[in-house]
């Protein structure tokens, strides 16, 4: 099975449910209470209090939201579920959505 390949790793909040580790890979969006290996997940998606593992291929939408001082991404899943995450700063916030907008079905 071929390694994925880490586009970004910046902390993060993922609304409503705390502060994290962020992980863009080029196969999935993965985000952790703690810096774990994401590579315990499998391909579908899983989310838990402490883990969220969304493969690329899983995203439906991708858009934006008012947060300062960084941005804000929403993701919508193929089962319409809604995700938020915060940054605390633009250059990471700008690298994850323009990765995940020109690698998701979007």
């Amino acid at each position: 099975m071929p390694e994925n390949i880490i586009i970004d790793k910046v902390k993060v909040t993922l609304v409503f449910t705390g502060y994290g580790y962020l992980t863009l890979t080029d196969k999935a969006l993965v985000w952790s209470k703690s810096a774990t290996s994401y590579l315990a997940f499998g391909v579908l998606t899983t989310a838990t209090d402490n883990h969220l593992y969304l493969p690329l291929s899983n995203i439906s939408e991708v858009g934006t939201y008012t947060y300062f001082p960084g941005g804000g991404l929403t993701l919508r899943d193929k089962e319409l579920k809604s995700y938020k995450i915060a940054f605390k700063h633009k250059k990471y916030f700008k690298v994850v959505y323009d990765y995940l907008k020109s690698h998701t079905g979007e």
